[in-house]
């Protein structure tokens, strides 16, 4: 099931870890979006597990927003933009 799952082609560039047992598969990691963690569970059945544990990680908009920090200093323009 790994092998057909890391060549998904809307899901290869995720963070996914599979682990099949019994027929069991545990996913974990972290995924872009909702509709990616689904898409990755369906894959996996469609691979033939018999059940699915998605522990597949969505993460919020502001842990991936870029965090800069704000100053309130005005920045330095080049020395030759002076005139």
């Amino acid at each position: 099931m790994r092998q057909r799952h890391f060549w998904s082609g809307s899901l290869h560039d995720q963070d996914i870890e599979v682990q099949v047992r019994y027929g069991r598969a545990t996913l974990t990691g972290t995924v872009d979006t909702w509709p990616e963690r689904q898409q990755a569970a369906l894959e996996v059945y469609e691979a033939g597990a018999r059940d699915v544990n998605n522990h597949l990680r969505v993460p919020d908009p502001a842990e991936t927003a870029t965090s800069k920090p704000l100053t309130t200093e005005p920045e330095a323009l080049p020395a030759d933009a002076h005139h």
